[in-house]
């Protein structure tokens, strides 16, 4: 089932994505063991790809000019956690902003 999130952010576009590119990397690098696969689809959509206990969760996430919305599709077992799981995908895509406004992502 797929069901999504839409909240505001106020970066530029290069910066929203340079924002994704780094929060991705990190994921990417923590949760190796979930086989992540993260990667852009297009210019203004990002998807995203990892499993757990042999199922697969996955979904995207769409940069706009004023927003963000976020995309989750769970198997019928985890549909308990959907709010869950996208209020933490929101809380941490926040944190990641809050960082680009602070001056804290790595490289130019």
């Amino acid at each position: 089932m797929r069901f999504s999130r839409e909240f505001e952010h106020d970066l530029p576009p290069a910066m929203a994505r340079k924002t994704i590119d780094e929060a991705a990397e990190s994921y990417r690098l923590r949760f190796d063991k979930y086989s992540p696969h993260l990667r852009w689809q297009a210019e203004d959509r990002f998807e995203f790809r990892f499993r757990a206990k042999g199922l697969e969760v996955h979904g995207g996430i769409e940069l706009r000019a004023a927003s963000i919305v976020v995309e989750l599709e769970v198997p019928f077992v985890f549909l308990p956690l959907r709010s869950r799981a996208l209020g933490i995908i929101e809380r941490e895509l926040r944190r990641w902003i809050d960082a680009a406004h602070q001056g804290r992502l790595a490289g130019p």
